[in-house]
């Protein structure tokens, strides 16, 4: 095994799996559990192998980055309120493991179109897979069915993987995939993102327009024994959890039926901001976000820390020493009274017999289904004393 450290260069469309195979090849080593599953294909989280680690010292961290992130894969359904770099935590287990990895992720199927690499391996001197050919049936550029490797053991995939690579291509270890991998996203696709400012700021604009209501959300019924302003305040203080807990599922409720009024008040009370990585030598591409237009980012990082540390933002504003949080002392001194208080509401309709009512309704409600099911209340008492007859 070689232990010599090089600059290793990988085209901008290059897989993370294929450089990290390529340079572990070019290098000597011959453990790719990191990278491959056997009777499947590449891994969906693949790394460094832990004894090849160092290796990678010589190549760019930024654009070791960039590949990372061009191969971090995201649902089409993401939140529009997440960290741009929040891939960035799977850097050094990617490229700079502390121990032996264990897994490599779900498997893949290895496609590859060998066209294209007979054009790379004629300009480059050498061929590698593409990053798009893990979510694609068809080579764009040629307008040709993709191939896939066969599933084998780790030995022979390895073998197989070499000589794709050499443009060694035959029937005996490929085939034509007929159904497609679960297409997603990578974070490199990713668009504009709310900062936290920003969705502080919607969710105070929401909680200002009583119009605006989760589904299924109703105020508790107290049925007396609350004066109007304790039972506005507790109710306000339940609806502001039910919002902040499930805050994704409501956003999308708004852009649904409030859609203009959404738009009309980002426009007005929100600005487009650039944001980037740096830290430890990394620099990352400008992403852009939607935040606060009246907030600075310095006021956020001094007394609203907790959402400064989740911003896109939080790795370009110098750091104080001393960073003003907020005490939590009155917070759960109010919650304490909240969850005593609803515990005194259920007490008081179990007294009532509330529950009891509420629960012989929903039976009835329920018995009037079956009967409506069977034909009848009639109907129903026959084949129930038909059924009873025959145990």
């Amino acid at each position: 095994m070689k232990n010599n450290k090089c600059s290793f260069h990988f085209p901008q469309d290059e897989s993370l799996q294929s450089f990290l195979f390529r340079i572990l090849k070019v290098n000597g080593y011959i453990n790719y559990s990191s990278i491959l599953v056997p009777y499947s294909g590449w891994g969906s989280r693949p790394s460094i192998s832990f004894e090849a680690k160092d290796i990678l010292i010589g190549v760019s961290k930024s654009q070791l980055l960039k590949l990372l992130e061009k191969n971090t894969l995201i649902s089409k359904e993401e939140s529009d309120f997440v960290n741009h770099f929040d891939y960035v935590q799977l850097f050094d287990k990617t490229f700079a493991p502390q121990k032996t990895t264990k897994s490599a992720g779900k498997g893949m199927n290895i496609h590859f179109c060998p066209l294209c690499m007979k054009a790379q391996m004629y300009q480059y001197g050498y061929s590698y897979f593409k990053n798009d050919w893990n979510n694609q049936l068809y080579c764009l550029k040629h307008s040709e069915k993709l191939l896939a490797l066969k599933p084998s053991n780790m030995s022979l995939m390895i073998i197989n993987i070499d000589k794709i690579l050499k443009c060694e291509v035959d029937d005996s270890f490929t085939f034509i995939p007929k159904y497609n991998q679960p297409h997603f996203m990578t974070a490199f696709d990713r668009s504009v993102k709310f900062a936290p400012c920003a969705k502080k700021q919607l969710i105070y604009w929401i909680l200002k327009n009583s119009k605006y209501y989760p589904q299924g959300y109703t105020d508790i019924c107290d049925y007396g024994l609350l004066n109007p302003i304790a039972k506005k305040a507790f109710n306000s203080k339940r609806y502001r959890y039910e919002i902040e807990s499930d805050w994704d599922r409501f956003y999308q409720q708004i852009t649904e039926y409030a859609h203009k009024d959404l738009t009309d008040y980002i426009q007005k009370h929100m600005v487009f901001d650039f944001a980037q990585f740096r830290d430890k030598g990394i620099i990352s591409d400008h992403k852009v976000i939607l935040k606060n237009k009246y907030k600075s980012c310095q006021a956020c990082q001094k007394f609203s820390y907790d959402n400064y540390k989740t911003c896109s933002k939080n790795t370009l504003l110098y750091n104080p020493k001393t960073i003003y949080e907020s005490k939590n002392g009155y917070k759960e001194s109010f919650d304490y009274k909240d969850h005593k208080l609803e515990f005194d509401i259920q007490r008081h309709q179990n007294k009532l017999g509330i529950r009891q009512g509420e629960a012989q309704v929903r039976r009835e409600i329920k018995m009037s289904y079956e009967y409506k099911r069977l034909g009848g209340k009639e109907n129903y008492m026959k084949i129930l004393k038909k059924a009873v007859y025959t145990l």
